[in-house]
């Protein structure tokens, strides 16, 4: 299975709001500088009212929960990371990331501000040099999507099968990304009720990993 989580609410704070007091004092407890913390929802809340698609950002814990699901099944083979910022992240299959969510965003800070984890040596996770589109070439792009044709989760699992990339939407609310849209093949849907993102992935992973 190759998995893409698609406009990933996971991101430094950005610079326009790098100075207002709740990213300022949640950096000083930190002992960090303020561009160098995740943007946090649950902490920077008052000052993301300054940035677009505020609803969509500022929820690393999204990301944490789908690569924890995803990289705990064999049947996952290769696991990238489309940024809100559109970066491309690589995650190895062999990655054995942090289960308290602390402890992976001093990960992902690192990730962002160097480009890889760890510094030296081969890489656990590394930001590629990559756009999107040249990440997925030719490939199909299956886009999950709430507002999709219905499917049967059999039929997501023969497209993965067909090394389609599964992509799944890692942040809280809102529509996808044109960039996400433009290399979209197919918009497909598990059903009419929303779900989460980790809810879609445990779906497809139950689904596809006990039939191969």
């Amino acid at each position: 299975m190759r998995l893409l989580l698609a406009d990933a609410a996971l991101e430094l704070v950005p610079e326009e709001i790098s100075q207002h007091p709740s990213v300022v004092n949640s950096a000083r407890k930190r002992r960090k500088k303020p561009s160098g913390i995740l943007l946090d929802s649950a902490v920077h809340r008052p000052a993301m009212s300054a940035i677009p698609d505020a609803l969509k950002r500022g929820r690393p814990d999204i990301v944490h929960f789908c690569l924890l699901t995803a990289l705990a099944e064999d049947c996952v083979q290769e696991v990238y990371i489309h940024t809100c910022r559109g970066s491309i992240i690589r995650v190895d299959r062999g990655a054995r990331l942090p289960k308290n969510y602390n402890r992976f965003v001093s990960l992902a800070e690192q990730l962002l501000m160097l480009g890889r984890v760890p510094p030296h040596g081969p890489p656990l996770l590394e930001v590629m040099p990559v756009s999107l589109r040249e990440l997925v070439g030719d490939s199909e792009v299956i886009l999950l999507d709430e507002q999709g044709e219905v499917r049967a989760l059999q039929e997501v699992c023969a497209a993965s099968r067909r090394g389609a990339f599964l992509t799944i939407g890692a942040y809280p609310r809102g529509s996808f990304s044109r960039e996400i849209l433009n290399l979209t093949s197919k918009k497909w849907s598990l059903g009419a009720t929303p779900l989460e993102a980790v809810q879609v992935l445990i779906r497809i992973l139950c689904a596809c990993c006990l039939s191969t």
